[in-house]
């Protein structure tokens, strides 16, 4: 009698061929990660961190900035892979006045967790900050009210 787990499969003394060699670069979990986090209502924009800020600033007047660095992906996303291959993932993101700061955070997170676990096969720890709140509604405020009444 065994006492292998069902619905696994008995363990391989060689993996199988190819499975070693696929790897995801930082990119891409930053660029799957940002397009999903803009696609969730409330979401204004991404707002790149100093470090984000400071680099393009340095590209525009150095060059590109060297392929690689995970800090450096894409703005409003970092990433970090620790060596268990768990996706680390932190996104600065601008909501809209009359949007729930707690629940736009709580989407995107739901969002990008699935998302970058559909596309890319990881399993990823989300923190959101909402780091701004655009008060443009696409409205102007009400104007002053006209006096009332008239002085005597």
């Amino acid at each position: 009698m065994t006492t292998d787990k069902p619905n696994q499969p008995p363990a391989a003394a060689d993996p199988p061929a190819g499975d070693e060699q696929v790897q995801v670069a930082d990119t891409v979990l930053a660029r799957v990660a940002a397009y999903y986090a803009r696609t969730v209502p409330g979401v204004v924009n991404l707002q790149p961190g100093l470090s984000q800020s400071v680099a393009g600033l340095a590209g525009t007047l150095l060059g590109p900035a060297p392929q690689g660095d995970p800090r450096l992906s894409t703005d409003g996303v970092t990433i970090e892979v620790d060596p268990n291959g768990l996706a680390h993932i932190e996104i600065a993101a601008v909501t809209r006045l009359g949007h729930n700061c707690r629940d736009v955070a709580e989407a995107v997170q739901q969002q990008v967790t699935s998302q970058v676990r559909a596309h890319t096969g990881r399993t990823a720890v989300v923190t959101v900050t909402i780091t701004d709140i655009d008060l443009n509604t696409g409205t102007e405020p009400p104007a002053d009210p006209p006096p009332t009444g008239t002085a005597s």
